[in-house]
């Protein structure tokens, strides 16, 4: 084949005498005004808009992570799934204050062993005593480590609360060390009455309760005693405050109650046609005299009163009984078949109240003939 001439004036246009085909260099040279091959300078131009393309992909995928997946000490905390120290804190104070004893348990390194009082129920009580607001959780200084003390302030009611935390990274999450405390309530048993706490019955024997944080009610199961003082509080999982100390005491009322169970009483028996009343107060009959048993007359000798309203009843811890010393004089006169009179005095000197059943109080006399 004879080289052809340069047909359409290509610059730099070389006849070898071969065939040009695409893909030779030469072809380059005839299809891109002799500047070298075309796909050169494409390429050049290109990179910027990949560059730019990567960018804007990694700016998008940090800003998912900052609005979305960043766990920065303010949005909402996955019970059980606190992804820093800050937020485990957080998520757990937040559960206590909205009441759900389960979520805050789900932030505990180790489960508590006893959970009776770790409930919904307990909790919904706690709070309605002392709530749990203005929670706020600082930053820890060494976020990032595996074991983070973390420093935290709250209103536990009118109380204001600092407290210390420690939180333990397992995993990707974080968990508390401690959720709840256990607290010695054996001072507020008293044998023969039952104690609960925020409306709940202990069981006989029961020495200590694990509670969240919060406030706490003790009360006997009978309502003419009382524990002074009857709340427990606890501040935080770590409160150095473990025993609770408390006494039983009769209630306010206690003592008037008493007062008008006795007076009931003594009203009633002098009111019997009896030598024998159901009091206690008894006169014998004497034998060699024959009575009109319609006769018999109890009574209170002038200055006498049945009104127990200033008597002290006085108590022994541990104990179902109050009593009273007093001195009312009374007597029974009743009238012989033979019409004769007789007239019996004596002198009740003490009121005893049995109060184990709260609702029939038993009222017993101490007395003597005068």
């Amino acid at each position: 084949m004879q080289p052809t001439p340069n047909p359409y004036g290509y610059p730099g246009y070389v006849n070898t005498g071969a065939p040009v085909w695409p893909g030779d260099p030469a072809f380059g040279l005839m299809t891109n005004g002799g500047q070298g091959p075309a796909f050169g300078r494409t390429t050049r131009r290109r990179w910027p808009l990949v560059l730019i393309l990567v960018l804007l992909l990694g700016l998008g995928a940090f800003l998912v992570y900052w609005f979305a997946l960043r766990d920065d000490g303010t949005g909402p905390v996955t019970p059980g799934q606190a992804k820093s120290a800050q937020n485990a804190v957080r998520g757990y104070l937040e559960a206590l204050a909205a009441g759900h004893a389960q979520d805050a348990l789900s932030f505990a390194a180790t489960a508590p062993s006893d959970t009776t009082f770790l409930t919904d129920h307990i909790l919904g009580v706690s709070m309605g005593y002392a709530p749990i607001t203005d929670i706020v959780v600082e930053p820890p200084a060494n976020a990032h480590a595996t074991s983070v003390t973390v420093q935290a302030t709250y209103s536990l009611g009118a109380d204001h609360v600092a407290a210390s935390f420690v939180a333990i990274k397992t995993g990707k999450y974080y968990f508390l060390d401690k959720v709840a405390k256990s607290v010695d309530v054996s001072s507020g048993f008293m044998d023969g009455v039952d104690l609960g706490l925020d409306g709940v019955v202990l069981a006989p024997g029961t020495k200590s309760v694990t509670l969240f944080p919060g406030e706490h009610m003790l009360a006997l199961g009978n309502p003419l005693l009382q524990l002074n003082p009857n709340m427990v509080t606890v501040e935080s999982p770590g409160d150095t405050a473990s025993r609770f100390m408390t006494a039983p005491h009769l209630n306010v009322g206690a003592r008037e109650k008493f007062a008008a169970a006795a007076k009931s009483k003594l009203d009633s028996c002098l009111a019997e046609k009896t030598l024998e009343t159901t009091c206690g107060l008894y006169v014998p009959n004497p034998g060699n005299v024959s009575l009109e048993t319609r006769t018999i007359t109890w009574a209170l000798e002038d200055g006498s009163s049945t009104d127990f309203s200033k008597a002290d009843f006085t108590w022994e811890a541990g104990s179902l009984e109050s009593t009273a010393y007093v001195s009312v004089d009374v007597y029974l006169s009743v009238y012989g078949t033979d019409g004769a009179p007789y007239k019996i005095d004596m002198n009740i000197n003490s009121v005893v109240i049995d109060f184990s059943d709260p609702d029939n109080l038993a009222v017993s006399f101490g007395w003597s003939w005068t």
